[in-house]
């Protein structure tokens, strides 16, 4: 399917992670114009200065802003709802909520101008199953409100938004040297598989696409149905 990206500017937050490295290569191969925003090209984006100069500096060098992909996740969050102290809290808040929202709000404003746009919210499964992992379902559980606040508020500038809410996905560095607990997850799953990274890229850039625009503002589990089954840890 042709998805229509070539030449288009979009911007991926989280671009230098395992997931944000193989969206990157997919939308090279389809001509897009990437840039990455991440924490290890020195970009914070859980600070809103930081973005602001950010985007200040985009604008300077692109005259449209096409995508926007949010793939931040600050890593943390392992403690449940009791354990979890307010120096953990605070930090997954910002690291993945805040660093979500403020390049989300630089980029709509940007296609607010243009008339036209695309934002991915990657969130997880976390947002919707106990996981007991509290500060990061919380942090995700958060930015779930995001697009449909963006469709809802912005649809009639022609800028499109959805949630993508992704189950564990295998060949990460989160789960290198974790091999007998990601057997646990599968055997949760109906299908007994974890998603790869490469999988999860094309369903992004799909949803960057112009063809997900009947997503409006949905959002979408994409767990392979590990919702629909017990979870095991």
């Amino acid at each position: 399917m042709e998805l229509g990206l070539k030449d288009k500017l979009i911007v991926v937050g989280g671009g230098a992670g395992g997931i944000g490295s193989a969206v990157c290569e997919i939308l090279r191969k389809e001509e897009a114009q990437v840039v990455i925003a991440d924490l290890k090209n020195g970009v914070d984006l859980g600070d809103p200065h930081k973005v602001k100069d950010f985007f200040t500096d985009l604008r300077e060098h692109y005259k449209n802003l096409y995508g926007y992909c949010s793939l931040v996740y600050g890593g943390g969050g392992e403690n449940g709802v009791i354990d979890a102290d307010s120096t953990e809290i605070e930090k997954e808040l910002r690291d993945t909520l805040l660093a979500g929202v403020y390049p989300i709000q630089e980029a709509v404003r940007w296609m607010k101008e243009i008339g036209e746009g695309h934002i991915v919210v990657v969130s997880s499964i976390n947002s919707v199953l106990g996981l007991n992992e509290f500060a990061y379902d919380l942090a995700k559980g958060a930015i779930n409100r995001v697009a449909p606040d963006i469709a809802t508020g912005c649809g009639k500038y022609g800028i499109y938004a959805v949630t993508l809410c992704l189950g564990t996905i295998g060949g990460t560095p989160s789960w290198i040297g974790k091999e007998d607990q990601l057997r646990k997850i599968a055997d949760a799953i109906p299908d007994k598989k974890v998603t790869d990274v490469n999988e999860a890229a094309r369903v992004i850039a799909f949803l960057l696409s112009k063809h997900s625009e009947v997503f409006n503002g949905c959002t979408l589990l994409a767990d392979r149905g590990w919702h629909l089954k017990p979870v095991f840890k």
